[in-house]
């Protein structure tokens, strides 16, 4: 079992805030090359009536969902040794209409949970959320990526 936290952007492109209860994600696996979505099944999530692919953005149980700011954290109860990427993609439901952004790949490596150097050239003191928007200030707490490396704001 694998704790993973993924920032969700809760503002749009041009910077309005969402309404979050219209806001969920969808967690993607790579498994060898097969890719498909990561199925929260309710006989292991106990807060769950019926299996999910697709979390609410304000579900949290305090156990193995939850929800700090803009990051969500997500217990991952099958197994993972044969995962080489997590995907991430965020939908937005509002005005009778559907957006969901491009799926965010992570690697996996064999060592542990690893992240991507989103945006980072190794010479960039710039730093990016997980959805490999640049930020300007990391004042939440979070995981962040900065010159390639994994940055934990507490």
């Amino acid at each position: 079992m694998d704790w993973w936290g993924v920032e969700i952007p809760i503002v749009d492109t041009e910077g309005r805030a969402m309404a979050v209860d219209k806001l969920s994600y969808r967690l993607m696996v790579d498994e060898d090359g097969k890719v498909g979505d990561y199925v929260f099944e309710c006989g292991k999530y106990a807060s769950l009536e019926a299996d999910l692919t697709e979390v609410p953005f304000t579900l949290s149980d305090r156990r193995d969902f939850d929800v700090d700011g803009t990051v969500v954290y997500v217990m991952l109860k099958s197994p993972t040794q044969t995962y080489t990427r997590l995907g991430v993609q965020s939908i937005y439901r509002g005005g009778g209409e559907e957006h969901a952004i491009d799926v965010a790949w992570y690697p996996i490596e064999r060592g542990g949970n690893s992240l991507p150097a989103v945006g980072a050239d190794g010479t960039d003191a710039a730093r990016y959320n997980l959805a490999g928007q640049r930020v300007e200030k990391t004042t939440r707490k979070g995981i962040y990526i900065q010159n390639g490396k994994k940055i934990v704001s507490k």
